[in-house]
């Protein structure tokens, strides 16, 4: 999340995750196991994770989505940053 210079707006991004197979993890160094799973796309996967960019007004508590293509990153892609004007 990035705020707006006069913390009115917020940049967020949004995943789709959609599909998007899963990376099995456990530790099982306590009495019971813990499931550390996380979302992963391996090369030549068919579904890969998609972000969006969105604005959000906090005065008005509407978004409106960036007009940028959607970032297909395996990881998470860098944040937005605001210009003065």
């Amino acid at each position: 999340m990035v705020w707006s210079h006069d913390s009115t707006k917020i940049v967020v991004q949004r995943a789709d995750l959609r599909g998007v197979g899963t990376y099995p993890l456990y530790s099982s160094t306590a009495d019971q196991p813990v499931d550390h799973s996380y979302f992963y796309a391996w090369p030549g996967a068919k579904n890969i994770p998609q972000f969006d960019l969105y604005i959000a007004d906090i005065g008005t508590r509407r978004s409106i989505k960036i007009d940028v293509p959607s970032t297909g990153l395996i990881s998470r892609p860098t944040g937005a940053q605001w210009r003065r004007d």
